[in-house]
């Protein structure tokens, strides 16, 4: 799968920047760079857990399969994630506070998390009817969420060991630009991860649940719906096409009309003024050249100038 390929390369490299670029903290040393795992895993276990609530809701408002598929789908995804935070951040504990695990308000309720998760897995897997399994872990999940905002805001309602948040939406980065580059990068990646992750685990529930055949009947629907809106638009632009051409045409035609009309009417009147001047019968052409131009010459003559008969 794509998004699979996409997430590793991501991951490959937010852990190089991560451990051989990034600086080494003044304050934790070396030990720090276990965040670069730790903190994307964590932030993805929560929302992992928060997207289940949501598509609780739906498949209890609106009675759909899908997204209880999708609940059921995220479950195993947000347990891993929950399962590496904890065990990175063990792992981060021991030279930081000294010790692998303490009772800290964070830890404990990123725990309950855990148990969270399990428990739905659990419960869909001990329901045998599919409509209240779905319920069932629909209304866990939006109970459970509440556990999330706890989580986060911990550090804050109590004077626990783990520290505040480093990152913040409403406030500047309290680390170096290559640190939080890195370490956005391996969000991106564990986000791709999960997507990919649901997505496989969907298809193959609605495999076995014989939604599948319903989305791809809705699929080639909507392709079908497609490709005929496209052939409407095609078929569309064809016909403006022809009508702006016969249009070209008829302009074009009529042009000629206008043209051999003009054309005809020139050829009239330059018949018109050669048959003005043209010699009459039984008169010889040269003698127009005789003819005086003015035609009050011929009265000015005396009378004796007049021919004789021969």
């Amino acid at each position: 799968m794509p998004l699979y390929t996409l997430a590793a390369l991501l991951a490959c490299v937010g852990l190089y920047m991560g451990f051989f670029v990034a600086p080494t903290d003044w304050q934790q040393g070396e030990a720090y760079r276990i965040i670069f795992i730790h903190v994307p895993a964590a932030w993805m276990s929560m929302i992992i857990f928060l997207a289940m609530a949501f598509w609780g809701v739906l498949a209890l408002v609106f009675k759909t399969r899908l997204s209880a598929m999708m609940l059921q789908a995220l479950a195993p995804t947000g347990a891993w994630m929950t399962c590496i935070a904890l065990w990175t951040g063990a792992f981060w504990g021991k030279p930081t506070w000294g010790t692998y695990w303490v009772w800290d308000a964070r830890i404990t309720s990123e725990l309950i998390l855990l148990f969270l998760y399990f428990g739905v897995i659990g419960l869909r897997a001990s329901i045998e009817d599919d409509r209240k399994a779905d319920k069932a872990c629909a209304l866990m999940a939006i109970v459970g969420a509440v556990n999330v905002p706890i989580i986060y805001f911990s550090v804050k309602w109590w004077n626990t060991l783990h520290q505040g948040a480093t990152v913040s939406l409403t406030a500047a980065p309290k680390m170096a630009q290559t640190m939080l580059t890195a370490m956005l990068i391996m969000t991106a990646a564990a986000w791709l991860y999960s997507i990919a992750n649901s997505l496989v685990r969907v298809r193959s529930l609605a495999v076995k649940d014989h939604s599948f055949y319903i989305l791809m009947s809705y699929g080639a629907f909507a392709l079908v719906l497609l490709i005929e809106l496209y052939a409407l638009r095609m078929q569309r632009t064809r016909a403006v096409k022809e009508a702006k051409r016969m249009d070209e045409s008829m302009d074009s035609t009529r042009d000629a009309e206008v043209n051999r009309a003009s054309d005809a009417a020139d050829h009239e009147a330059l018949l018109a003024g050669d048959n003005s001047i043209a010699p009459q019968a039984g008169e010889n052409p040269t003698a127009l050249q005789a003819r005086p131009e003015n035609p009050t010459a011929s009265q000015q003559a005396p009378q004796g100038a007049a021919a004789k008969p021969r």
